[in-house]
């Protein structure tokens, strides 16, 4: 690419070239981010075969004035060469060396990565994923073609953790960018493509930019599942199917098999479930191992590390969880012996299989209900027991069957089914109003008593729920309204709508009499 005055008599010196060294990298479009060239080159080189030599005079407009002619779609402007000036007229003569089709390129922010062999999964790395990468460092040749020079540096194994500060930020932005089996070439910014504790030196000549030729031989997924650090799931070995598509990310029965350590012992102080044929859930041994341990996940029925843990999963995976005290036993009455909670708290977890609920796209209102049902048990039985969750589970149950209600109602053709739907939904509102209650949530559980009374207008426990909630917030007009809608609901109802009306007085003036002490107390 070489720039010249577009008012400078023929044969004037250039402005500006990259002829002979490192040639410019653009990214024609560049729809998902990447260095976008001046819209009169993009012009010029849309229909343009490798090998094309152009000349280009172009208005300011259509040069480096523009946001390159960067729009919202965050690519990175071309900035002008040294000794151009970014707001005159351009004239330019380029040389088009390579090009590389749109299904192999991809680009984000100041990255330009091309395709050489396609991976196998979809997800690439991120903080804190652990990596293994072939990696060779080469500086961009003036053929323009990829890889076209000795490497300066290489690895045939990388070991990485991602934002360990273990990889330089371009190489680690690059490595981020490949998936798993994935083979690629990514060119990045050179200024920051050395350093981290991998030790990668910097180009042996200047540079604006780096090519790093990466092929990704090993992605082990880490997640942060609680965004504190309270649950951390290590994958130790992959299982079957996609990720997350194939997760029980919905609540459901999972069969698993589970060992528990303190810290980093090698021996575990609790297990449940196994493979039924041998081994910890992997069908080796001699010896038969014990019958999965199965359970619903959303019912409080296992520590809120495992019932996490789990829905990220694919059948046949196993994972490494480490918890807090707090995701383990430490909410519950129901610690094993030997747990040490200062130490923290290893999971070893087997995900064998699990019964998925029918997808939205293939439910039919039948089906809705039927899982509604199943939801609404489930929040019933959990509630029942009791527990420091129940009520944020229960309340989750039942907000999952009333959603499920709702799609039911929207495609349901049967007056009996839609019937049945707009009861089972108007209870789980009911339900869902009376945990907002006991949880001191009123103006929620107001919220809630008026979606149900939209499906049934005299459900009386509703009613004198909207009562007492509107009471809490001295709302006392409303709470008598809901009170005689009540009374008028249902006659048999009048000694219930009685003990309601007393206990509201009760507390309205138990709360009249606090407020005259505090204020006797302030004036002295």
């Amino acid at each position: 690419m070489t720039h010249v005055d577009p008012n400078a008599p023929p044969g004037a010196p250039p402005l500006a070239t990259t002829r002979g060294g490192p040639p410019a990298l653009a990214v024609l479009g560049a729809p998902r981010g990447g260095p976008r060239a001046p819209r009169a080159f993009e012009l010029a080189l849309a229909a343009a075969p490798a090998g094309t030599s152009l000349a280009v005079r172009a208005a300011a407009q259509y040069g480096y004035v523009t946001k390159a002619a960067g729009d919202e779609s965050g690519a990175t402007p071309l900035a002008a060469p040294r000794g151009v000036d970014a707001n005159a007229d351009v004239a330019a003569e380029l040389d088009l060396l390579a090009v590389h089709p749109s299904a192999a390129v991809s680009a984000l922010d100041d990255l330009v990565k091309v395709t050489i062999i396609e991976g196998d999964t979809w997800e690439t790395p991120r903080a804190p994923f652990e990596v293994v990468a072939r990696v060779q460092a080469r500086v961009p040749v003036p053929s323009g073609r990829l890889a076209d020079s000795p490497p300066y540096w290489s690895s045939d194994a990388l070991a990485a953790t991602i934002g360990s500060g273990d990889l330089p930020p371009s190489l680690e932005a690059a490595v981020c960018a490949v998936c798993r089996g994935e083979t690629a070439v990514v060119s990045v910014p050179a200024a920051a493509a050395a350093g981290g504790r991998a030790g990668v030196p910097p180009p042996p000549t200047s540079t604006d930019r780096v090519e790093f030729e990466i092929a990704l031989t090993t992605m082990v997924q880490v997640r942060d599942l609680t965004g504190d650090g309270a649950v951390v799931k290590r994958r130790v070995r992959d299982g079957r199917g996609e990720f997350p598509a194939d997760c029980p990310l919905q609540d459901c029965v999972v069969r698993v098999a589970v060992m528990a350590y303190n810290g980093d012992d090698a021996e575990p102080f609790w297990s449940q479930g196994g493979s039924g044929t041998g081994g910890h859930g992997d069908g080796g041994g001699a010896a038969p191992s014990p019958p999965p341990w199965t359970f619903t996940t959303g019912t409080d029925a296992a520590p809120p590390a495992l019932d996490l843990g789990v829905r990220l999963m694919t059948p046949g995976e196993r994972a490494e969880l480490v918890a807090r005290p707090s995701h383990a036993w430490g909410a519950r009455n129901d610690a094993p012996p030997g747990w040490d909670a200062a130490r923290g708290t290893r999971f070893v977890l087997d995900l064998l299989s699990f019964d998925a609920p029918v997808r939205d796209y293939d439910a039919q209102p039948c089906d809705r209900l039927a899982r509604a049902g199943e939801l609404r048990a489930q929040g019933n039985a959990v509630w029942a027991a009791g527990g420091a969750r129940a009520g944020d589970l229960a309340a989750a149950k039942w907000a999952a069957s009333a959603r499920e209600l709702a799609n039911a109602l929207d495609f349901c053709e049967d007056e009996e089914a839609a019937k049945q739907a707009a009861a089972g939904r108007a209870a789980a509102h009911a339900n869902l109003a009376l945990a907002s209650l006991r949880a001191g949530r009123a103006g929620e559980a107001i919220s809630w008593c008026d979606k149900c009374l939209e499906d049934d207008d005299a459900h009386v426990k509703v009613l004198l729920r909207k009562a007492a909630a509107c009471a809490a917030l001295g709302r006392a007009a409303d709470a008598e309204s809901a009170l005689d809608a009540a009374a008028a609901a249902d006659p048999a109802a009048a000694a219930d709508v009685a003990r309601e009306r007393a206990r509201i007085a009760r507390e309205r003036a138990a709360a009249a009499k606090r407020s005259a002490a505090d204020l006797k107390g302030f004036l002295g």
